[in-house]
């Protein structure tokens, strides 16, 4: 399945699949969601129906699919905690109250954020800027998210942000944020 059905969104930046496991059948979902430049522009109304439009499909497609995971770049840093400076972010993208609330409400369909499942030291994100050395001073985000459904939850049994890769040559400006589970 490519794309949010019913959605017309040429940018197709969705894709999902169904993986076998030995204790059934897992949906996997990964997104790449919209970033919306800045808050109030025509990109961010898009960010924002974009979210709506997931939202509405997820709805029907959490329970129907016990164990479910939805992954990517969010664009979205749900909590204070996940921004370098919580005061440098106040009213900028990624951090807005209706992005925030719209990450919320795919938490509400049953959905935990993996990341939270364990105590986590502080300062830990998944993406920082290359301009003003933002890796290097450690001014990041985190906007890479795994949500697992309840059913899903006890199985994962770590959750970490990999910054070795962002160490390389010619990095991206994201480190891997994965999860083990059992």
């Amino acid at each position: 399945m490519r794309n949010i059905p019913g959605f017309d969104d040429e940018q197709r930046r969705l894709i999902a699949g169904d993986f076998e496991t030995a204790t059934g059948n897992l949906r996997v979902v990964c997104g790449y969601f919209p970033n919306g430049a800045e808050v109030g522009c025509d990109k961010f109304v898009y960010k924002l129906n974009w979210l709506k439009a997931l939202h509405s499909w997820l709805s029907s497609e959490v329970p129907a699919h016990p164990k479910f995971a939805l992954m990517g770049d969010f664009n979205i840093a749900p909590d204070d905690r996940d921004v370098w400076d919580p005061a440098f972010w106040e009213g900028n993208i990624l951090v807005s109250p209706q992005e925030r609330a719209a990450f919320q409400s795919l938490i509400n369909l049953g959905l935990n954020d993996s990341f939270r499942l364990f105590d986590q030291p502080a300062k830990i994100f998944s993406q920082w800027d290359y301009r003003m050395l933002g890796y290097q001073k450690n001014h990041g985000v985190r906007i890479d998210h795994i949500l697992v459904s309840d059913a899903l939850k006890n199985s994962v049994k770590s959750a970490q942000v990999d910054k070795a890769p962002r160490k390389w040559p010619k990095p991206s400006d994201h480190a891997p944020y994965w999860i083990e589970l059992a």
